[in-house]
């Protein structure tokens, strides 16, 4: 069963637009329906199994991991066997609609997960560690035997506490570096020493480009 674990927020800077208040989403381009697509990461999100989930208890799941205060508007995504569940604040909810007509809201986490998992050599792979990297954080999920085991967020100062991170979290999980295909998107695309490191590591990496 996957598991969830809170985390802080961060900051990031992808995507044409910064919002305001906590900086926990960012817009990036128009998708295919012509809406702004809003990318969520002030938490990772809540994987509920689907055959437990009850949509009229959203606010309750949530409010097991958060202070009922945070949670403004509720999104949720299929994933797997998962409802993943995610939230923005009222303020920062408000400002989007205040500014844009059309807009999709989607987790930051989801969307490179779907995205990754379109590309052909993650098709290839049924163990997978992702690390999704920015300022001092990063959130990742692991795949073992084509099955999502883990979705989470770690901090880190410099690239080797990145490797001990994916060794530690291989270990318990009982999967050899050379069974798994690991995977780093860097959303600032300037910390050039963790793949440097990792590939030496790990024989199966990967910095995808979208």
């Amino acid at each position: 069963m996957a598991r969830f674990f809170n985390g802080s927020k961060y900051n990031r800077k992808l995507g044409v637009d910064m919002l305001p208040s906590n900086n926990s989403f960012s817009i990036i381009n128009f998708n295919e329906k012509n809406e702004k697509i809003v990318l969520v990461n002030n938490f990772p999100p809540l994987l509920i199994p689907t055959q437990f989930y009850h949509r009229e208890y959203q606010k309750e799941y949530l409010a097991f991991q958060f202070d009922m205060e945070e949670i403004g508007e509720i999104f949720e995504t299929e994933i797997e066997n998962y409802i993943a569940l995610f939230f923005l604040s009222k303020q920062d909810y408000l400002f989007v609609n205040q500014q844009y007509e059309n807009v999709e809201f989607q987790h930051e986490l989801l969307y490179y997960y779907f995205k990754v998992k379109n590309l052909a050599n993650s098709k290839k792979n049924s163990n997978q560690l992702a690390f999704i990297v920015r300022d001092g954080l990063v959130d990742f999920w692991l795949i073992k035997n084509s099955d999502l085991q883990l979705i989470n967020r770690l901090s880190f100062t410099t690239e080797f506490d990145i490797l001990y991170h994916a060794l530690n979290i291989l270990k318990q999980y009982s999967i050899a570096v050379e069974e798994v295909l690991l995977i780093m998107i860097d959303i600032n695309m300037i910390n050039k020493q963790i793949p440097k490191l990792l590939q030496q590591y790990f024989p199966h990496f990967s910095v995808p480009t979208f």
